[in-house]
């Protein structure tokens, strides 16, 4: 019996030695835990220690600073911009000075003005004093419907300031006309400056047209009205036989126009035409806008007559006078 109390007693012991032991370690584990947490706690991104100041490298004498971009190129823009306004400046101070332009953009004026030719007057008004003492009113208006055509469907106008002359007051600006037909004109104006309610202005003085592939392109619409109003001739149409005069024609004739025009388109009617033979090289030029045709008809009764037929041009050709006259026998 002693014998089992003392294995009892010596058990307890042992079990409360090693729970001792047990105590211990668990004791020495929130101190490792403590470590740990230190170390997970460190801020990367806070303030650097005196000792980290310390250990970073110091830029060495010789390395140069960064270059800052944006002020580089903010700089740059702002340096464009004066020169821009610089060199603007002066190329506007330049044209001011210059009498070119301003002579160029009068010659442009003078081509659209002329463009509305039923109201010549005003035109003729800003023309210089010394052109209008020379030429009257009158010789003015013939001089531009006797070459209408060179001043209709005006695309653009190119002045050469290589061939721009300056003497004196006189300034004498060439260039070249484009038709909408794409027909190619030369042009002359002479200008002389003058001062206008105390402004000075270039005005006029004198001026020539002149266009070879225009003048060819009329021709050639004269002679097709001329084959046209052929055709009428045997027309039944006593309306189409009127229209193709001009209107001057039937003013002339007064009150008795449209017996006028009947007699006549009635005559030729029955003379019964059966070839009309006119070539366009038989051609007089009476002017720039009024042209003569000659040539031959024959009637179904053998009969042949000598034609001339004359032509207008006023946007468009019409007749303005013709005769038949029987061809002498020889």
């Amino acid at each position: 019996m002693k014998d089992f109390f003392a294995k009892i007693k010596e058990k307890f012991s042992s079990l409360k030695k090693k729970k001792v032991s047990e105590e211990k370690v668990e004791s020495s584990d929130p101190v490792e835990e403590t470590d740990d947490l230190a170390i997970d706690d460190i801020d990367i991104d806070g303030p650097v220690s005196s000792e980290d100041k310390e250990q970073k490298p110091k830029p060495e004498k010789g390395d140069k600073p960064a270059i800052d971009k944006k002020k580089i190129f903010k700089g740059a823009a702002l340096a464009i911009v004066v020169l821009s306004l610089f060199f603007g400046g002066v190329y506007a101070l330049y044209q001011y000075v210059r009498d070119f332009p301003k002579v160029e953009a009068a010659g442009k004026k003078f081509f659209s003005r002329l463009k509305n030719k039923k109201n010549i007057t005003p035109i003729y008004m800003s023309m210089t004093k010394g052109f209008r003492k020379k030429v009257t009113d009158k010789e003015f208006k013939y001089s531009i419907d006797g070459s209408s055509y060179l001043f209709e469907n005006i695309l653009k106008i190119e002045a050469d300031e290589n061939k721009y002359v300056k003497k004196g007051k006189r300034f004498n600006l060439q260039g070249t006309i484009l038709y909408k037909d794409k027909s190619k004109g030369n042009f002359t104006l002479i200008f002389m400056k003058e001062k206008i309610k105390g402004k000075a202005r270039f005005l006029v003085d004198g001026f020539e047209v002149s266009s070879k592939s225009k003048e060819k392109k009329i021709r050639k619409l004269a002679y097709k009205a001329l084959q046209e109003f052929l055709k009428v001739l045997s027309v039944k149409s006593v309306e189409s036989f009127r229209n193709f005069f001009h209107k001057s024609v039937g003013e002339r004739m007064g009150k008795e126009a449209n017996v006028r025009y009947a007699v006549m388109h009635s005559k030729h009617l029955e003379a019964g035409y059966t070839e009309h033979s006119y070539l366009e090289k038989d051609i007089e030029v009476d002017s720039n806008i009024q042209v003569t045709f000659k040539g031959t008809s024959k009637t179904k009764l053998g009969s042949t007559f000598e034609g001339k037929i004359t032509l207008y041009y006023d946007r468009s050709w019409s007749v303005v006078g013709f005769s038949f006259k029987p061809k002498a026998v020889k």
